[in-house]
């Protein structure tokens, strides 16, 4: 009869039973040889080990190499609330169902119907054809529903064809909500373009700077260097 064999223990139990096993494994014995295994191998591993350095000194002490410790840095309280507004408003424009933006920038392009229009989808078709309750016996499901471009998006099916309409197009894509969080990296006073003001202001300091440096002419050479005597 086979018996089970623990590798940390270096021994054999007398019977191969679930009993016996659980008994083994939660014993002090058991764990106290596990817990020395792990630790050996994590100072085999991790331990920094002394290089000697060619140092005069007698007893010089020799350089730690080995895993440097992990220095954390903890964000400040300014940092933590530009994240959480970050997230809001990321939340927010994914929440936000009316904007429509996918929709209206894919609209007349091929396979628009498999994916836009739920009715035509196959991982969720079926649930919203049945979940579209209470209705009136004498109303068509779908009859009144929201019409896009001239054509009702239920009568839209899966097979339709594709149709460039993008300059027929009237509708202007809103910009993004998240770009509202860039409007106070710049100041309000700045102009872009103002016919290369801000090269010329450029330029102008640069030389500025340059006549400072440069020595007057009235002024000798000898009496800004002294010759060295040898």
């Amino acid at each position: 009869m086979a018996r089970y064999y623990c590798e940390y223990c270096h021994s054999y139990l007398t019977h191969d039973t679930l009993s016996v096993r659980k008994s083994h494994l939660i014993g002090k014995n058991h764990l106290k040889i596990t817990a020395d295994y792990y630790r050996n191998k994590y100072v085999e591993l991790h331990e920094k080990r002394k290089v000697k350095n060619h140092n005069r000194k007698r007893n010089g002490k020799g350089q730690n190499e080995g895993q440097k410790p992990i220095t954390l840095r903890c964000p400040k309280n300014k940092e933590k609330k530009q994240i959480v507004k970050l997230n809001r408003l990321y939340h927010d424009e994914l929440n936000n169902t009316k904007l429509d933006t996918l929709s209206k920038l894919y609209e007349g392009s091929p396979g628009y119907s498999k994916v836009f229009i739920d009715r035509n989808r196959f991982d969720i078709g079926d649930l919203v054809k049945m979940t579209r309750l209470p209705q009136r016996a004498n109303v068509v499901a779908g009859s009144n529903s929201n019409i896009n471009n001239g054509t009702s998006m239920e009568n839209r099916t899966r097979n339709e064809v594709f149709v460039n309409h993008y300059n027929e197009k009237k509708d202007i894509l809103p910009p993004p909500m998240i770009l509202s969080r860039w409007s106070n990296t710049l100041p309000k006073t700045s102009t872009f373009n103002d016919n290369n003001a801000i090269i010329n202001t450029t330029i102008q300091a640069y030389k500025t700077r340059l006549q400072t440096k440069r020595p007057t002419s009235d002024v000798s050479t000898s009496t800004n260097y002294k010759r060295r005597k040898y």
